[in-house]
């Protein structure tokens, strides 16, 4: 079993995501974006920001997981997780950060076979907190596939961990 660093939980929509803390740089409230307006960029990339002198890419994870934007977000508790890639920075908007969480490795799950097949790709395991699951991600095939991920496997997976 993968030993995971401590993981920082986030939220987009209803479900709790996660990302180990060493792939995070910096958390940010929503800047100014400017949009980029040329052809072929795919909709998940909600444009440029400006952070501290440098001009990073903004990707909206609701757009990256086929979630539809609401009118009646709370836009306030929105953030921005600023990532470090070879490629360079780069921030993923969250709907909310929640808290940082250190697993113990028993409530550390693989995904499990024959679940969600290629569109799981960008998931490092699933971790439990009482009666919440959180989708851990491996942030680098998240952000640099060039797709949008489906999480309709999601449900099958609760059901899954609760038969345990």
């Amino acid at each position: 079993m993968q030993k995971f660093d401590k993981i920082i939980i986030f939220r987009i929509e209803k479900k709790l995501y996660g990302l180990e803390i060493t792939d995070l740089q910096g958390i940010e409230i929503m800047p100014e974006i400017t949009e980029l307006g040329l052809p072929n960029i795919p909709d998940f990339i909600a444009g440029i920001f400006n952070l501290r002198g440098e001009v990073v890419p903004l990707i909206d994870a609701r757009k990256k997981l086929n979630i539809r934007s609401k009118s009646d977000e709370d836009k306030q508790l929105k953030r921005v997780l600023i990532i470090e890639l070879s490629q360079g920075k780069v921030g993923l908007i969250v709907d909310e950060v929640r808290e940082i969480f250190e697993f113990d490795e028993q409530d550390i799950h693989p995904l499990p076979q024959g679940i969600g097949g290629l569109s799981s790709d960008f998931v490092k395991g699933i971790g439990k907190i009482q009666d919440k699951l959180i989708t851990i991600l491996d942030i680098d095939v998240f952000i640099t596939s060039d797709g949008k991920f489906e999480l309709d496997f999601m449900d099958e997976l609760e059901n899954y961990l609760v038969e345990e």
